[in-house]
Order: C-alpha cells, then sequence, then structure tokens
C-alpha cells in the first residue's frame, strides 16, 4: 500500500458566494461559539480583538453589506479523512435501515403486529421499540 503524500488531507474553498460568507461572517460575530474554537483560536482572537469587536456591533444587515463586498475573505477547510468516516458511518446506519424494512417486508405473512415487532426486535436488538416503530413508519423509506 502505498503511503499518502498528505498525512492530514484538508480540502480549501476559496472565494466562496456572498451567501455562505454571510453566515461565517455572522457566526464570528457571535464567536466563539464553543469551547474548543475558543480554545483553537485564543490568539488570533487576542491579536485581532478589534475587528472582532467591530464585527460583532454590526446589525445582521451590516454584516450582509459587507459578506457581499468581501467573497476571499471566507475560506473553507474541509477535512478529507473525517469527511470519509462520516460518509461510512452514514452508510453503515442506511444500510442497517434497509435490512429492517427488509426484515419487516419479509415478516408480512405474519398477521399478530406484535408478533412482527418481536421477532424485529429479537433480530436487532440495538434498536428500541420505538426505533423500529420510526424506521417502519417513516415515509422517505417508502417514497410516499
Amino acid at each position: 500500500m502505498r503511503k499518502p503524500f498528505i498525512n492530514n488531507p484538508v480540502y480549501r474553498l476559496f472565494n466562496t458566494d456572498p451567501i455562505y460568507t454571510n453566515l461565517a461572517l455572522t457566526r464570528l460575530a457571535s464567536a466563539p461559539n464553543t469551547p474548543r474554537e475558543a480554545s483553537y483560536n485564543a490568539l488570533v482572537a487576542r491579536e485581532h480583538e478589534g475587528v472582532l469587536n467591530t464585527l460583532k456591533r454590526m446589525n445582521p444587515k451590516r454584516i450582509e453589506k459587507l459578506a457581499s463586498m468581501c467573497p476571499d475573505v471566507v475560506t473553507y477547510s474541509i477535512d478529507l479523512k473525517i469527511l470519509q468516516s462520516k460518509i461510512a458511518e452514514m452508510e453503515n446506519h442506511e444500510q442497517r435501515l434497509y435490512q429492517v424494512l427488509k426484515a419487516w417486508s419479509k415478516s408480512e405473512k405474519e398477521s399478530d403486529i406484535f408478533i412482527r415487532y418481536q421477532q424485529l426486535i429479537d433480530e436487532f436488538p440495538g434498536y428500541s421499540l420505538a426505533q423500529l416503530h420510526s424506521i417502519i413508519n417513516d415515509e422517505k423509506f417508502f417514497g410516499a
């Protein structure tokens, strides 16, 4: 197996749409939003306290106007390793839901709904009765 060229692959998006710039600036105006964010950005926040305070005092209309003037201010970094992990997690979850629906369809011969649910609980012990009921009755899986 070949060794990757980049240890932490991060894809960067530049010159974003003003809508995304507005969202990012609005979020920055209320920063820090989490302890991790505060810790990670502590030095830059201290060095640029003036610009951050000015942004915090702006109303949403002014931030929107500012965002339309500066598409080069916001850069998004997308961690591809984490993204890959989240895609795999989502696909595994979808596959599990599909298996529940398939098992439910196979049990249609049984007329007693309680027995059908009991069979599902036995086959999928990681799910509660409420979760199984939600999966079975979720419109998006049946295309309704």
